[in-house]
């Protein structure tokens, strides 16, 4: 997560939690803090998570309103953390560890494959919406050395068959 200034109470919440888990590591106490990115592949996507906004849009048959999709996201499939994460833990792994795989997708472009895949690209609206002024339209994570060796999905195929099966749930 880039530390950057930003109005949104989440990533604040989560930048104050990393600033807190570095001030109390030291001595006897070495915490490991994982920052996870956004998730998907179990449960149907919550309503107000970028995808489950689509997957509403898509049911129901409705435009879906959007910016142009600048916006870079990494999407990581949870069993992939999941291995990930027992990794870490197994190498003991401490201090703050962003569990990126360093391959983000931009939110249009994951947007355009769900709805081709649907055929139903006359729904999405890309434009419809003012660009946000605090965003992430060029940072790239790095993968940190400790996940050599973890496979990921790539993220816009697992995506879209991910939401092909909530669409047939």
């Amino acid at each position: 997560m880039e530390r950057t200034l930003t109005s949104n109470p989440y990533v604040q919440s989560k930048l104050l939690l990393s600033q807190f888990v570095e001030s109390v590591g030291g001595g006897d106490l070495r915490p490991a803090h994982i920052r996870i990115h956004t998730l998907y592949g179990l449960a149907e996507p919550s309503p107000f998570m970028f995808l489950g906004q689509i997957l509403s849009a898509l049911r129901a048959g409705t435009p879906f309103e959007m910016t142009q999709g600048r916006q870079l996201r990494e999407y990581h499939h949870v069993m992939d953390d999941a291995v990930a994460i027992k990794s870490l833990v197994d190498n003991r792994v401490e201090g703050i560890i962003e569990l990126s795989h360093g391959m983000p997708v931009s939110l249009g472009d994951l947007a355009k494959a769900i709805f081709k895949a649907f055929d139903k690209t006359h729904l999405l609206r890309l434009g419809a919406l003012p660009e946000p002024t605090q965003e992430n339209f060029s940072h790239v994570f790095e993968r940190p050395d400790a996940l050599d060796g973890i496979v990921f999905r790539d993220s816009i195929e697992s995506v879209v068959d991910y939401m092909k099966k909530q669409i047939t749930a």
